[in-house]
């Protein structure tokens, strides 16, 4: 396809079942609705940067279709159906269901049609459905749960929402990307719960409640993830509560910004902590519990603080082990004995 071509109208190409190798205009923007759908030998397609979006049924049944490259300009605007039968393609796009479109007072949700879904699984920002275009904004609650066999999911900007556990027991689900300007409000109950194989996932800066002011790291969000790399608590992230990190085992955990609440860190079974990394010199305004950032702290082999810290009431752990405290700032931290403090 020449470099002047700049639209191309739908089932341009359908049913071409000997078309085995394509070369994308450099001035496309859209991959038209049925363009590319039954062409059963397509094996590889490059899409320059130039693509926008994937319109519906665009690959359909493009049966030996193996290797996509998608352009990021385009990788949250494509839609759900796109890729229907596509059987050796690893984005697993012919295998999510959306909810709720019948409905204008519910956000449009996504889940996966069964647990069999394998591999990188990355989430459209809107899907047609009837020929009416919806944006997806939720996740759906236990949307993915279950799904032993998904190991990559990409999420984009357009989700503001998700439900509970909609990740949990992900047994090999080992890294999560949210798009940049992703507008969750939070990482919701158990969401993560039991993805033990979970080493990567960049938080947005999002992240919040809508109930209240403070934003939110729901109950038992990490729980048993024992493969963590490293966390950022990010710098207007100002609420952990509900024993998010219990029997957890993360590399690094940094905290960005204030935090006004940390209340029950853990349940039953403390977090195991390489390295905790304090960047702010307000860390919190509150502390709920002995299981907070004192037992935080108590579970870490190292603390580096980046500044002195000013804390406006003590630390106090939760057990008689306490045999020492440091000044920091104006106030007392008592900590029990950790391998380093650097400060």
């Amino acid at each position: 396809l020449e470099d002047n071509i700049k639209s191309i109208g739908t089932q341009a190409f359908m049913n071409c079942t000997n078309l085995e190798d394509v070369k994308i205009s450099n001035s496309l923007k859209t991959i038209s609705s049925y363009m590319f759908c039954g062409c059963s030998n397509l094996k590889i397609i490059n899409l320059p940067d130039c693509i926008e979006s994937i319109e519906s049924f665009a690959f359909q049944a493009c049966s030996k279709l193996e290797q996509l490259l998608i352009p990021e300009s385009c990788i949250n605007s494509i839609n759900g159906d796109a890729f229907n039968f596509c059987s050796k393609l690893t984005t697993n796009f012919d295998k999510l269901a959306f909810y709720d479109h019948d409905s204008d007072q519910k956000p449009i949700s996504v889940a996966c049609k069964n647990t069999d879904i394998s591999g990188k699984v990355v989430i459209p920002e809107f899907t047609y459905v009837n020929g009416n275009k919806y944006t997806v904004t939720k996740l759906k609650e236990g949307g993915f749960y279950n799904c032993k066999n998904i190991t990559e999911v990409y999420i984009p900007s357009s989700i503001s929402q998700a439900g509970m556990t909609v990740f949990k027991d992900c047994l090999n689900l080992e890294k999560v990307v949210f798009d940049e300007g992703c507008t969750l409000d939070s990482i919701t109950f158990g969401m993560f719960n039991g993805c033990t194989n979970l080493k990567y996932i960049n938080i947005p800066s999002s992240v919040k409640n809508f109930t209240t002011y403070y934003k939110i790291l729901g109950s038992f969000a990490f729980s048993g993830c024992i493969s963590l790399d490293n966390i950022t608590i990010p710098d207007d992230f100002n609420s952990i509560t509900g024993y998010p990190f219990d029997n957890c085992t993360i590399n690094k955990l940094i905290f960005e910004g204030e935090i006004y609440t940390i209340d029950e860190v853990y349940y039953n079974n403390k977090p195991s902590i390489n390295t905790l990394i304090i960047n702010n010199s307000n860390l919190y305004k509150k502390i709920n519990s002995d299981d907070s950032l004192g037992g935080l702290i108590g579970c870490a082999q190292t603390i580096k603080v980046k500044s002195s810290i000013n804390i406006n009431n003590d630390i106090y752990l939760e057990d008689a082990n306490v045999f020492n405290f440091e000044t920091i700032g104006e106030y007392r931290c008592y900590t029990r004995k950790q391998s380093n403090l650097i400060i």
